[in-house]
């Protein structure tokens, strides 16, 4: 087999792997970052990962772990819509794929249990090297009648979205970054952080299905609701509240505070996604009196229940991007967070499978 002259010791020259210590830095709120074919997302560990695809044919995901002594791994997805174009030429599915760059045979991926196809060390280094540069990274799938189909995985982006994927991790101008390598000392990298734990409290008074209840009188819904525009940095954030007669839900909480909920943007469709609909509900914690300051969660929700926020959006059918924000007793915390597919790329519904997190959390349940 005429193989990409690689071997194990130009992987550890490839990524500079060295080791040493480093200090950890945080970032609470993950990294979304697109360019071109290729979308980035890094979440509150400091684990990065970076998908790029080919029409609705295939995906490759490169995942890094944060810390020195940390080689990137690839994983390959392929669409399992019936109604594919290169899949439903495949007779009787898939039974090998074999990687190539610029049409040099680098070697067969093996499968794993979710049915991605796994690239060895040697071979996630040479796509990323070939990714970054302007080589052509192909896949030739045979299937049960021994005809042989390539398919080319887009570059465009790569570089751009490799040097953030660096830069989140601190690897620049140390040997082991993807792009931009130097000779500094690799305890300038950052650490892994470990996954937090977040107990969720069910709020005061839950029960399945409440839907809240309507601040009455109309005196105080106009005082609250004027609150609840003061809170925003711009009030055509929800302009909505600037409606008189525009209601506002109250969620119990607990003794001393209450969950406030008022449509900031549409309205609800009955026959509608909500994650396609054009439809934003904002929600803020404040006393039970309603006498302090409330505090804005977010004017962007989608869905609230059993002290759980959450929002998915998928406007352009070509992403997802999910939020959710946790009742842990006394505040509303970010909560698991993640992307699916490329965010500028409507061709891309295999990368959707793949879930790519910005936040990463333990969440215990009550009764689970």
């Amino acid at each position: 087999m005429n193989t990409f002259p690689l071997n194990s010791i130009s992987i550890f020259v490839l990524f500079g792997i060295l080791g040493s210590s480093a200090n950890a830095a945080t970032s609470p709120n993950g990294v979304n970052f697109t360019h071109k074919e290729w979308q980035l997302a890094c979440d509150n560990t400091h684990t990065c990962r970076a998908v790029g695809a080919t029409n609705n044919t295939l995906a490759l995901m490169i995942t890094r772990d944060a810390g020195p002594n940390q080689l990137p791994t690839a994983n390959l997805k392929f669409s399992n819509w019936k109604t594919d174009s290169f899949k439903s030429t495949l007779v009787g599915g898939i039974k090998q794929v074999l990687l190539r760059i610029n049409d040099r045979l680098i070697g067969r991926l093996n499968i794993n249990s979710h049915s991605d196809y796994l690239l060895d060390e040697l071979q996630t280094a040479a796509v990323i090297d070939a990714l970054k540069g302007s080589a052509r990274v192909s896949f030739e799938v045979l299937d049960y009648s021994a005809a042989s189909k390539v398919t080319t995985l887009s570059g465009q982006g790569a570089y751009a979205v490799f040097l953030k994927m660096d830069e989140t991790q601190k690897r620049i101008g140390t040997p082991a970054a993807l792009v931009k390598k130097g000779l500094e000392d690799e305890n300038s990298v950052i650490y892994p952080l470990k996954v937090p734990v977040i107990h969720r409290v069910m709020p005061e008074g839950y029960h399945v299905g409440f839907m809240g209840k309507w601040l009455e009188p109309a005196s105080v819904r106009v005082l609250v609701g004027n609150k609840l525009i003061e809170s925003l940095d711009n009030p055509q954030d929800c302009a909505p509240l600037q409606r008189v007669n525009e209601g506002i839900r109250v969620y119990p909480l607990n003794e001393t505070h209450v969950l406030l909920s008022a449509a900031c943007q549409g309205m609800p469709g009955m026959w509608e996604s909500p994650a396609s609909r054009d439809y934003r509900e904002g929600y803020w914690t404040i006393d039970k009196k309603f006498l302090g300051v409330p505090s804005l969660i977010t004017i962007s929700a989608t869905d609230y229940g059993n002290g759980l926020i959450s929002e998915y959006r998928d406007p352009a059918m070509d992403c997802g991007e999910y939020k959710s924000w946790i009742w842990d007793g006394v505040k509303f915390v970010l909560g698991n967070s993640y992307i699916q597919g490329i965010c500028n790329k409507k061709i891309s519904l295999v990368s959707q499978g793949w879930k790519m997190p910005t936040v990463v959390v333990n969440e215990i349940i009550p009764g689970k």
